[in-house]
């Protein structure tokens, strides 16, 4: 299952994966860390696994750089405790890869 979680009405109400941005002193792996950990407080995550995929989009006059990771969590889905941050967003769900080929921009 894929962690989804929508944005709050003030982002525009859309699902997304957990997201972040690398910080100063941070490598791709070490922001993916930070950020599953941040936006879901799950505990016990896997090192983060790169799905060798990324892309480039450009927001607000801005360049991005993305690359994509998963991480695993032992807890069973259902049963995880997320915690979300309010300020950013509004709800989650697990869903299957299909579903969130149909939810995700």
């Amino acid at each position: 299952l894929i962690l989804l979680l929508c944005t709050n009405a003030s982002r525009h109400s859309f699902w997304q994966p957990v997201t972040g941005s690398v910080e100063a002193g941070e490598d791709f792996p070490a922001a993916a860390t930070r950020e599953a950990f941040e936006e879901t407080r799950l505990p016990r995550l896997s090192a983060p696994v790169s799905l060798d995929y990324e892309f480039q989009f450009e927001s607000h006059g801005t360049r991005n750089h993305e690359k994509v990771f998963y991480v695993l969590t032992p807890e069973i889905a259902g049963e995880c405790k997320v915690h979300l941050d309010p300020n950013e967003h509004s709800q989650m769900k697990w869903v299957g890869a299909r579903e969130a080929a149909t939810l995700l921009k």
